[in-house]
């Protein structure tokens, strides 16, 4: 796409609706999420105005663009059926208003091999596959080859897919990423807001900017370090982490030792199948289950939780969103453990190895349906059944005696 990519300004919108412009050089809150002399555009295209206006800081974040988008990146589950046909027929639509589509070269791939598949039925079907065709329209890059500057490329992110394609779509951003919206084509949709019926009108709300409520989701960076103190050329330190780091045993028999560092301090040894360091946004997914707290995701902070450790003490932390966690495979441990971000990139860790895991400056824009509360409320009921429960009958007998005092 030619020339610069339009600034993207999120402004807190007071309780009535009415937006307040977020100014481009104010500092943000000293309890912010990305720290003190951040400054108002950490981590993001354009300002963010961290105060939120309305009882108790609750004013939503809106989307407002400074010029008109002009590209969309579309990140799709792979084969499922539903999410191509959605995908084609937005990308048709984008084209006609003149925006550019940007595919995953796989993708590209697959709607070539769909088009050529429909001319290929007979000469009235290959007519009208060239009418509708995408061939030549759709833009990507080369196999194996992602654009370390893809924020610069595009200006929305629209994912189709379960929960994973967000986190794949949050993966192919090293630095900012883009607005995004995510519509739910998989199986539990905890953070998709959108369902893939009216696609169309979801994403022209968005690029128009109309109504269109903004959550920031925090991310985390990690460094590994070898035991002689030397940083390795670590993915995740290049690739923002969504929902957790985890350090487990892997195939091994025997629990890990770690040793656990916060902020600098030595605060704990831990022998488990493993620990993890989550996001609030994946507190709802392996931290969960492993027992650790589901925090809402505007919280400003980052979960340490244990797998299945060997002592009935240790419980789940909740710690500022400012820390550095550094965990260190202890000498003592009888096994290597293996380290994972988001699930992807698993990497063997020595004895002596250290993670060392801080929270990332770039967080996810996620265009979501209604304010932040709403969506994560809707979100732990209906995904997860929380506090779901038979509803007592009323007392049908005689009222109980109140107690006197």
């Amino acid at each position: 796409m030619a020339g610069a990519p339009p600034a993207v300004t999120f402004a807190a919108a007071e309780p009535g609706g009415r937006a307040r412009a977020g100014s481009g050089g104010s500092e943000p809150r000293a309890d912010g999420p990305y720290g003190a002399g951040a400054g108002a555009a950490a981590g993001l295209r354009g300002n963010v105005a961290f105060e939120r206006r309305g009882p108790g800081g609750t004013g939503r974040m809106q989307l407002r663009w400074v010029d008109a988008p002009r590209a969309v990146l579309v990140v799709k589950k792979p084969g499922d059926e539903a999410c191509t046909l959605a995908l084609e027929d937005l990308a048709r639509g984008l084209l006609a208003r003149g925006l550019s589509v940007h595919v995953e070269p796989a993708v590209l791939r697959e709607l070539a091999e769909r088009e050529a598949a429909e001319e290929a039925w007979g000469e009235a079907e290959a007519e009208a596959a060239a009418a509708t065709s995408l061939r030549g329209r759709v833009r990507s890059w080369q196999e194996g080859a992602c654009p370390r500057a893809l924020h610069e490329l595009v200006d929305l992110v629209v994912t189709m897919g379960g929960d994973g394609t967000l986190l794949y779509a949050s993966h192919l951003f090293n630095r900012e990423m883009p607005p995004c919206l995510a519509f739910s084509g998989g199986t539990l949709g905890f953070l998709t807001s959108y369902s893939l019926r009216n696609v169309e009108a979801h994403v022209d709300r968005a690029l128009a900017g109309l109504d269109a409520p903004v959550l920031l989701r925090h991310r985390l960076q990690c460094t590994t370090f070898t035991t002689d103190g030397q940083k390795t050329n670590d993915i995740a330190y290049r690739h923002p982490i969504l929902n957790e780091v985890l350090i487990e045993r892997g195939p091994a028999v025997a629990a890990a030792d770690f040793e656990i560092f916060i902020d600098g301090v030595y605060f704990s040894n831990v022998v488990a199948d493993g620990v993890m360091v989550a996001t609030p946004t994946g507190s709802t997914a392996y931290s969960m289950s492993a027992g650790g707290s589901i925090a809402h995701p505007e919280m400003p902070a980052m979960l340490l939780t244990p797998v299945c450790p060997f002592s009935l003490s240790f419980r789940p932390l909740v710690l500022p969103w400012t820390s550095e966690v550094e965990i260190k495979v202890s000498e003592a441990s009888r096994c290597a453990p293996v380290v994972s971000f988001d699930g992807r990139n698993r990497r063997q860790l020595a004895v002596g190895d250290s993670v060392v895991i801080q929270s990332s400056p770039y967080p996810l824009p996620n265009v979501i349906r209604e304010t932040a509360t709403e969506d994560w409320g809707r979100s732990i009921k209906e995904a997860l059944n929380w506090n779901q429960r038979i509803v007592q009958r009323k007392h049908s007998g005689k009222a109980p005696t109140t107690a006197k005092f």
